[in-house]
């Protein structure tokens, strides 16, 4: 089974795959710095310390011109996701205070 998408809405789910297209679910960072930008960049409630192995956020929520570098024998993107067309605008942008950092 590979990676859950973690935003609020997203209907990929698991699925690795949408019609015949093949989509990438990026994981997130191990870095705690850009961990909690990337978490914070959701329109979730997800906190830092929720963040679990199996969960990412998949293509559909980065720009199709998004950095990306290779870690081992996958891509990864260098820039947090920006596009949530299917969230609920009720639940944009007002997590962002909830969020904390792991203590190190």
């Amino acid at each position: 089974m590979g990676r859950k998408c973690s935003v609020y809405g997203c209907k990929t789910g698991y699925v690795s795959q949408i019609g015949h297209e093949k989509l990438s679910v990026f994981r997130f960072p191990k870095d705690p710095e850009q961990l909690l930008r990337r978490v914070r960049s959701l329109p979730n409630n997800l906190r830092v310390e929720d963040v679990k192995p199996n969960m990412g956020v998949c293509e559909l929520h980065f720009p199709p011109d998004v950095p990306k570098k290779v870690v081992g024998k996958y891509e990864v993107s260098t820039e947090p996701p920006s596009i949530f067309d299917n969230v609920p605008q009720s639940c944009r942008g007002a997590t962002s205070s909830k969020l904390r950092a792991t203590k190190s």
